[in-house]
């Protein structure tokens, strides 16, 4: 499994000045994963227009997917709260430019 300094690294990398929250949630955060789990991270970025999430959502699954890993990118900003409860809940906050990560999650 990817480590999660490497995770914010490739992520920050794809919109240096956009990328504003990195949470990895699900079984990596939860210490339950095994080889079979995926990965899923949700970025906030809200600086960023509709398409322009869409497109940094395709750029960030293509960094880590691959036959060995499944992955499942969220952004913030397009999600129900369902999934926003579940990420505040059990997720690890890998990066929070503003240090608000709540924010997100109201």
């Amino acid at each position: 499994m990817i480590s999660q300094d490497e995770i914010k690294k490739r992520i920050i990398e794809l919109a240096p000045d956009d990328i504003d929250l990195i949470v990895v949630f699900g079984s990596q955060a939860r210490g339950t994963d095994t080889e079979m789990s995926d990965l899923d991270i949700a970025i906030g970025a809200s600086g960023l227009d509709r398409n322009e999430r869409f497109d940094l959502r395709l750029r960030a699954i293509s960094q880590f997917e691959g036959p060995q890993q499944d992955v499942d990118v969220v952004l913030m900003q397009d999600i129900n709260w369902s999934l926003k409860y579940r990420i505040a809940r059990d997720g690890k906050v890998l990066y929070d430019r503003t240090g608000n990560k709540w924010a997100y999650f109201v």
